[in-house]
């Protein structure tokens, strides 16, 4: 063989070798690659979970405040009824005569 066959001889075999490397680099990154494909699909499938998760404790939270709303509005009718009928003359009017009527008693007996 001469000189020229031989480095011909050496460059084919470089060329297989940085082949094979670039074959084996081709498959680690398809591995690598349907790893990351599999692991987003998991990812996928956990966050569909807690977005559900999250508008069900969304629409909860929701009712809740629809809910503490409308005691809030029924309290202040409450109170507003009370005070109407705490100043109402026939209120005031009781209140005197359970007063009088204390008064007329305590001086019944302490005489």
């Amino acid at each position: 063989m001469t000189q020229k066959e031989q480095q011909i001889k050496q460059l084919k075999e470089k060329v297989a070798e940085q082949e094979q490397f670039i074959k084996k680099k081709r498959t680690e990154t398809i591995a690598f690659k349907k790893k990351i494909y599999d692991l987003l699909g998991e990812q996928k499938s956990a966050m569909e979970t807690l977005n559900t998760e999250l508008v069900k404790r969304q629409k909860e939270i929701q009712e809740h405040k629809d809910k503490c709303t409308k005691t809030l509005q029924q309290f202040e009718e409450m109170k507003q009824r009370y005070e109407r009928l705490n100043n109402s003359k026939l209120v005031k009017i009781s209140r005197k005569y359970w007063a009088m009527n204390k008064s007329v008693k305590s001086k019944g007996e302490n005489q």
